[in-house]
């Protein structure tokens, strides 16, 4: 990546706040108690912190060393409040465990291979989604990845909203898969799918009618060459948001083993396209990967959800 050791240090010192990033355990409590409406406002401390604290810094002109120190900053303040608000879920039912003994009820034997299931499917999920800033570094530069990381960063915001729906959507799918049957439920997921994509089309046209603009905004005159990046990964956003729900249907039925599956052949896809394609088109490559990795994703999900 051509990365100075000033750089690399701050990486090393960035990197002490991944423990914070784990919180799938105070998640799902809320999700299980029905607390989505804590679960949606904890998600904006991180987000809040991070452009209060940058307008500020920005304000007061401090180098990147400040702006580091307020990422870590805002990571510890964003895990540790939604571990706060799950342990007060737990207590407020009288459900707080103990850390040490035996348990007084015995813990179903279905539940460890499915968290192994969709642990690993989410860590796939993220190597594909992460990776691919990494490889464009190392095959074709710094430049060339921050490109990609502007483009993907902006076209996230498109598929945010759909993420956090996800997490509210999930157990009410399990609820009516139990109660109204795999059709009902798949009916739920179309509509959410037609929705999510209803919604986004519109933004990922004004995408590619304004992505010169975005990318002088946010990265300056140099990073115009950007434009045609932000475009086609808003585009690859809306193969992205149909993955969302079906993922979140397949789990639903309890077949997190056809979730994993999909998550490797999206990644696998992903990356051997990407890597066969820099040398031919540089990295636009990166857009038509993503959109080549989430096609299968929804293959595989489309068969596992029908079958």
């Amino acid at each position: 990546m051509g990365w100075s050791d000033d750089v690399v240090r701050l990486v090393y010192v960035y990197s002490l706040v991944i423990p914070f990033l784990i919180a799938a355990t105070p998640t799902g409590l809320l999700r299980l108690f029905d607390d989505f409406k804590i679960l949606s406002l904890q998600q904006i401390v991180m987000p809040l912190i991070r452009f209060v604290g940058a307008v500020g810094l920005w304000i007061a002109g401090a180098g990147v060393n400040a702006f580091i120190l307020l990422w870590i900053l805002s990571a510890l303040m964003s895990g540790a409040s939604l571990w706060f608000f799950g342990l007060r879920a737990l207590h407020k039912r009288d459900l707080t465990p103990s850390v040490f003994g035996k348990t007084e009820v015995k813990a179903s034997p279905d539940w460890l291979p499915f968290m192994v299931k969709t642990n690993l499917s989410s860590s796939i999920e993220m190597s594909h989604t992460e990776l691919p800033v990494l490889i464009v570094g190392a095959v074709l530069g710094p430049v060339a990845a921050g490109f990609l990381r502007i483009a993907t960063n902006l076209s996230n915001l498109i598929a945010h909203p759909a993420n956090m729906l996800n997490w509210a959507i999930f157990p009410e799918l399990s609820k009516v898969e139990t109660t109204s049957g795999r059709g009902a439920m798949l009916r739920v997921v179309a509509r959410s799918v037609v929705t999510a994509v209803g919604v986004a089309a519109p933004i990922v046209i004004l995408f590619a009618i304004f992505r010169r603009d975005l990318a002088v905004i946010v990265g300056g005159e140099a990073f115009l060459p950007a434009a045609p990046i932000i475009a086609l990964m808003a585009a690859a956003q809306l193969f992205r948001l149909v993955g969302i729900g079906l993922d979140s249907a397949v789990l639903a039925r309890g077949r997190p083993g056809w979730a994993l599956g999909a998550q490797a052949a999206a990644a696998l896809t992903h990356l051997l396209l990407l890597y066969g394609l820099m040398s031919v088109i540089g990295v636009v490559a990166a857009p038509i990967a993503f959109m080549a990795g989430w096609l299968a994703l929804i293959v595989v999900l489309v068969v596992a959800s029908l079958t």
